[in-house]
């Protein structure tokens, strides 16, 4: 689960995951969902579930990378499992997005028209691989959104950030917690001070990777999911 379903490619490739049922889902104003409603965190929730229920899943795990992350953990007690990717845990994770609501909603519409390769920028700062090509194909899946949804995403994960005691909820939560990030990424500055305060999560770092490590380094992520699901 990320904002689109694209940044899931590689896992429906992968024979490491043979066996497994997987969706991956547009979530609500990203890639193909279209949303009319203002984004926030109870429509991402009731999206979720939608899915859920609709494909009838039983004992499923997220794998939620980044702002889903946050997403996740209040879907916590109808999952098996939850793995993290690069998933947002402190407020430092949230730089970009705390940057983007300094602007007026109103306004950020304009400065998000003028800035018209921002998706392409956005990636090249934070995919490691070499491929521009690459770059430029998850980018396009970015570029779908509108300006109202980059801003509304950016306040729903401010806030809910703020709002929840993720620590409290990972704590009482009694089944697997992994998180993967990138050892090339700005995520891996703030490893140390996750490790400290979350004990309670398997730690998997991956070479070669910035903050997408399932489109950078796939095979060693899916490698360690499926070795975390098995478990």
């Amino acid at each position: 689960m990320c904002g689109s379903k694209i940044y899931f490619d590689t896992a429906f490739k992968s024979p490491l995951l043979e066996g497994h049922e997987l969706i991956a889902i547009d979530l609500p104003g990203f890639g193909g969902s279209f949303s009319s409603e203002i984004i926030n965190i109870n429509l991402m929730i009731k999206a979720v579930e939608a899915v859920i229920t609709f494909y009838s899943v039983k004992n499923p795990w997220i794998i939620a990378h980044s702002m889903a992350s946050l997403i996740s953990f209040r879907l916590i007690n109808k999952i098996d499992g939850v793995i993290l990717l690069e998933g947002n845990l402190l407020p430092e994770h949230l730089s970009f997005s705390s940057k983007i609501i300094q602007i007026e909603r109103k306004k950020y519409n304009d400065v998000y028209d003028r800035l018209k390769n921002l998706a392409d920028i956005v990636m090249r700062q934070q995919v490691y691989i070499k491929e521009l090509s690459l770059v430029k194909y998850y980018a396009s899946s970015y570029s779908m959104c509108n300006s109202n949804t980059v801003w509304d995403s950016a306040l729903m994960c401010v806030e809910e950030i703020h709002n929840l005691n993720i620590k409290s909820i990972l704590f009482r939560y009694k089944k697997p917690v992994t998180l993967i990030y990138g050892l090339n990424s700005e995520y891996a500055r703030t490893i140390q001070i996750i490790k400290d305060k979350y004990k309670m999560i398997d730690f998997f770092s991956i070479d070669n990777c910035g903050h997408f490590p399932m489109i950078d380094n796939p095979e060693s992520v899916w490698k360690t999911v499926a070795s975390q699901i098995r478990k």
